[in-house]
């Protein structure tokens, strides 16, 4: 009898370390689990960072480069009393310089990147490209999700203006804090006969990434006479660890 429960208490003593040890593997290994997390997402936001510094690079020598041909052109238009062709390269030359320095110069790394992609679409298509940016730190988000909210939103704007045949094509994104609530705001011309539910699927896609963080979204086709907005509100609660 005496025999049996030592035994049992032995295997109850095993049963309980064994429990314990692998309680312990268990959380070394979600420990394990969040490091690597961390690390790849650090890896994804290095790598992220050169993409951006490599096309601000580009970018910028080109714009340099523009810029001092449409300046040798304006000198020599001033040296053969050229004034009317003088003032036309000077307004191209303001245009270029207004619509590049917001481009190339956007306070955020994510949008500056997505922006600097879209370069060529948006002087083909002459758009005006304008951000505001009074709120910036949508780390909360997580990097694929900053990256699809934005690259989402601009690409309606942009092929919006596309198909627009308005001589004034905008595109204006704007970011605040106000009353605990995030906005993202995109206001951009309508497209000739174009029906915003065309781009239905890229709304569907942003409202299901805010969802997550009790996000709301509001498309707003008659914002003004040729202007469509679609806000995004999220509650600054998400961006908040406190």
């Amino acid at each position: 009898m005496i025999k049996n429960n030592i035994s049992l208490t032995i295997s109850l003593i095993a049963l309980i370390i064994a429990n314990f040890i692998s309680i312990h593997i268990f959380i070394k290994a979600i420990n394990t689990t969040k490091k690597l997390s961390a690390i790849k997402a650090k890896n994804e936001m290095i790598d992220f960072r050169n993409k951006y510094l490599n096309q601000l690079y580009d970018s910028n020598f080109s714009f340099m480069h523009s810029t001092i041909r449409t300046l040798l052109k304006i000198q020599n238009h001033l040296e053969e009393k050229n004034y009317e062709q003088f003032q036309s390269e000077l307004l191209n030359l303001n245009h270029h310089i207004l619509t590049n320095f917001n481009v190339i110069n956007s306070s955020s790394a994510i949008i500056s990147t997505i922006i600097n992609s879209n370069l060529k679409r948006i002087k083909e298509n002459k758009i005006d490209f304008k951000s505001v940016l009074e709120f910036n730190d949508f780390s909360f988000l997580g990097l694929q999700d900053q990256q699809e909210i934005f690259e989402l939103l601009l690409n309606i704007g942009f092929s919006s203006c596309s198909k627009s045949q308005s001589n004034s094509k905008i595109v204006i994104l704007k970011t605040a804090l106000k009353n605990n609530q995030i906005f993202i705001q995109l206001l951009f011309t309508n497209g000739n006969n174009s029906n915003p539910p065309i781009f239905q699927d890229d709304l569907c896609k942003i409202y299901k990434i805010i969802n997550k963080y009790n996000g709301t979204l509001t498309l707003d086709e008659n914002f003004d006479k040729d202007g469509s907005s679609i806000l995004v509100l999220l509650p600054y609660t998400s961006a908040c660890p406190c």
